[in-house]
């Protein structure tokens, strides 16, 4: 015997969309999300030469070949707080700051911009004398430095492993009476 349902199928789909409006609704109730950080182009060009200064291409794949201004601007959309927004935020404009001869950091050539980074760089080590200006720049730099070798491309053709390199060339001649006996049998 079949049983019948106490609901029609009308009902059910009535129900079942009223609960996926309840939930959508719901899910705009919680807490304002905040608004995507992006970038200005201004501090996209400094992300972008400061990765590129940083984790220079020559002859493998550098940061700009990785993407890793890119991924860098959608982490702080996508994953990071406020707080942390605002902390690598302020590390860019810092490096920002930086300029040579009049020329800001993000217009200077790349020989330039290295100086400048890694003279920048030794004055932020002292986290204890910079305070937060040197923990977010630290934190930007460790974030380029893990977004790029861990970038598909970094992983595909940086960190690619020889595991035999040209060969094995024993230093003394591998004979019987040089090999390691197990079981003596005369």
């Amino acid at each position: 015997m079949i049983r019948q349902s106490a609901f029609s199928r009308r009902e059910i789909l009535r129900n079942s969309l009223i609960s996926a409006g309840l939930v959508f609704a719901a899910s705009g109730c919680s807490e304002p999300q905040s608004k995507p950080l992006g970038l200005s182009e201004e501090r996209f060009a400094i992300l972008a030469a400061t990765s590129n200064a940083m984790l220079p291409g020559g002859d493998g794949t550098g940061a700009l070949d990785a993407g890793l201004p890119r991924i860098v601007v959608d982490l702080l959309d996508e994953w990071a707080s406020a707080q942390t927004r605002t902390g690598l935020v302020s590390a860019i404009d810092a490096i920002g700051a930086l300029h040579s001869a009049g020329v800001g950091f993000s217009l200077a050539d790349p020989t330039t911009q290295s100086r400048l980074l890694e003279t920048h760089d030794i004055d932020m080590m002292d986290i204890e004398k910079q305070g937060d200006e040197g923990r977010w720049y630290l934190a930007l730099k460790n974030l380029l430095i893990a977004g790029f070798y861990h970038s598909e491309i970094a992983l595909n053709r940086e960190l690619d492993w020889d595991h035999d390199p040209g060969g094995w060339t024993p230093s003394i001649p591998l004979t019987r009476a040089t090999r390691v006996q197990f079981w003596n049998r005369g």
